[in-house]
């Protein structure tokens, strides 16, 4: 079995990964997440700031075989 393509979702081999494009860090963004404390108690959902990263990327998706 292939690894599955983060961005178009289309399985493909091991050597058709981009390792220059995939796990790329992206930016921030708002997103509303469980309120979990220390003590596992939380008061429902709240906004927080998430890094996104690129995941798995083939080499139809990737930038830089564009």
């Amino acid at each position: 079995m292939g690894i599955i393509c983060d961005c178009c979702g289309e399985e493909f081999e091991e050597s058709f990964f981009c390792e220059k494009c995939s796990n790329q860090y992206i930016g921030t963004e708002l997103e509303e997440v469980p309120d979990i404390r220390w003590n596992g108690v939380g008061d429902g959902m709240v906004l927080k700031e998430v890094d996104q990263y690129s995941g798995m990327v083939c080499k139809n998706c990737c930038e830089c075989n564009t």
